[in-house]
C-alpha cells in the first residue's frame, strides 16, 4: 500500500452490497459492465429484450461471484415496461445505487 493508504486500491474500489441496473446487459458492453460490477460485489439487475441472454448471464454471475442477479426482460423504449422493471428491481433489491444504460 502506497502513499500512507490504509486500504489497498482494490479495497477502495469494492462496491460490496451496492445494487445496479444495467440496461442492455444482454449485449457485449452491458454484459461486460455487469460482470465487472459483480466482480466488485454489486448485485445486478440485468435488463434487456433478450431474456435468454440475460438468464445465461445471471447464472454465470451468481455461480462465479457471491452476488445476486435478477434477469428482467424489457424494452427501454416502452415506458410502462421500464416502470414495471424498476419496480421489480426495487421490490427485489430494496433500492438502486447505480444505473448504467447500454
Amino acid at each position: 500500500m502506497g502513499f500512507g493508504a490504509s486500504k489497498s486500491v482494490k479495497e477502495m474500489f469494492m462496491l460490496n452490497g451496492k445494487k445496479a441496473i444495467v440496461t442492455g446487459s444482454g449485449g457485449g458492453i452491458g454484459s461486460t459492465i455487469a460482470y465487472g460490477f459483480a466482480e466488485l460485489g454489486v448485485d445486478n439487475a440485468l435488463l434487456d429484450l433478450n431474456l435468454d441472454s440475460i438468464k445465461k448471464l445471471k447464472t454465470e454471475l451468481e455461480k462465479r461471484f457471491p452476488v445476486k442477479a435478477l434477469a428482467v426482460p424489457m424494452d427501454v423504449c416502452n415506458p410502462k415496461q421500464v416502470e414495471d422493471a424498476v419496480n421489480t428491481v426495487i421490490n427485489t433489491f430494496g433500492r438502486v445505487d447505480i444505473l448504467v444504460n447500454c
